[in-house]
């Protein structure tokens, strides 16, 4: 079994001169953060897949994750469909057990409502319509990656959904 949690990032500032990529978390952000990296603690993560946008960099820091787990910052990942998400986390290598995505609405809340659809329709509309910044939901895989990026809704289980 294999654990995968999806998290969309903590709330970043609203406005910024520079490029959508560039904005920063807020304080309120970084607190959301550390409050969800203190509930992802027993959960072990092995390795984190996030955007390479300054905001989902700064949420997987904040996290303060125990053993220090590799983050790697994809730009693919900035502003992507629930199918390209899908495809990275199904060439995460089979050692990785416990995997983070940190990314971005409305890919996150999409995948993880996709991932529920074959079981409950209300809940994938729940996940949907309610998944505020620094949410996140956690599945239980049975499987490899690489089957998951096949079957998402017939290899994941979910376990639980945190909203701050």
């Amino acid at each position: 079994m294999r654990s995968l949690v999806l998290m969309r990032h903590a709330t970043a500032a609203a406005e910024l001169t520079g490029p959508d990529r560039d904005r920063p978390l807020t304080d309120a952000g970084r607190a959301q953060a550390a409050s969800a990296g203190r509930m992802l603690t027993t959960l072990a993560v092995t390795h984190i897949l996030c955007s390479s946008a300054r905001r989902t960099r700064e949420t997987a820091a904040c996290l303060a994750l125990p053993g220090d787990p590799p983050v790697e910052a994809l730009d693919a990942l900035y502003l992507c469909g629930t199918n390209t998400l899908l495809q990275h986390i199904a060439d995460t290598p089979d050692e990785v057990t416990s995997l983070l995505v940190v990314a971005h609405s409305p890919t996150v809340p999409g995948l993880a409502a996709r991932m529920v659809s074959g079981a409950s329709t209300r809940l994938a509309e729940d996940i949907w319509r309610d998944f505020p910044p620094a949410s996140w939901a956690r599945f239980v895989v049975d499987g490899g990656w690489d089957a998951l990026g096949r079957m998402p809704y017939a290899l994941a289980s979910l376990v639980h959904v945190e909203r701050p």
